[in-house]
């Protein structure tokens, strides 16, 4: 149930960015600059009135100044970020809606970070096991132990490794984690082949692909 009622809310999330990304992009900017600056405006006037907690001498207000300035200046810099980059704002919405729409039309995408999951977590516990394994093939030495009069105290096991076996462990490590990061390559990959066949298929018609975007696009990758 659990999964089917976030499979709704992602598809009504995809749906919202697609309908309202000029409306949500420029709210979160504005709360981006507001919330700072209001932050910043309490803390100023703090520090006028000898600091939050209303007692002078205490250091507090000295602190309430720092921290007004520095979300005045965080403050600025968003605001400088919105009004000298709208430009950048466009096409970071048209980039939202482009997401969007690709979602939309190949629902199969909001799959993807599941089947990353299912991909990945039983190849690192494999590599993991296979590491713990090869790490257990060791040498061991048994020590006698006595006493200052000779007389004897116990044994112990000591655990010693050869050189080559710390190769090995080391050359272990290194192919698994080329064997990780190739699956990752490969996930990354199916999720590029879908959404490149769909942009060309839909913005690009001169490029003679099919018109129509397949439903399983990642499975095709």
């Amino acid at each position: 149930i659990s999964g089917v009622v976030a499979l709704m809310l992602a598809l009504c999330y995809v749906i919202l960015l697609d309908k309202f990304a000029f409306y949500l992009l420029w709210a979160g900017i504005s709360l981006l600059i507001i919330i700072p600056g209001s932050l910043g405006g309490y803390f100023l006037y703090c520090a006028h009135n000898d600091g939050a907690d209303g007692l002078p001498s205490t250091g507090d207000s000295q602190y309430d100044l720092i921290a007004g300035i520095a979300f005045f200046i965080i403050c600025l810099i968003f605001f400088c970020v919105a009004f000298f980059q709208t430009s950048s704002m466009d096409t970071a919405i048209d980039s939202i809606k482009a997401a969007a729409e690709c979602t939309r039309e190949m629902p199969t995408l909001l799959f993807q970070p599941l089947v990353t999951l299912m991909v990945k977590v039983p190849l690192l516990v494999l590599l993991m096991t296979g590491f713990v394994y090869l790490a257990s093939v060791v040498r061991e030495i048994s020590i006698q132990e006595l006493g200052s009069t000779g007389e004897f105290l116990g044994t112990y096991v000591e655990v010693v490794y050869d050189g080559k076996e710390y190769v090995f462990l080391a050359f272990y490590s290194f192919v698994s984690f080329w064997i990780f990061e190739t699956t990752t390559g490969i996930v990354e990959f199916t999720t590029s082949y879908a959404t490149q066949i769909w942009f060309f298929s839909k913005y690009r018609p001169s490029y003679t692909m099919a018109r129509s975007v397949p439903f399983f696009g990642t499975f095709e990758g």
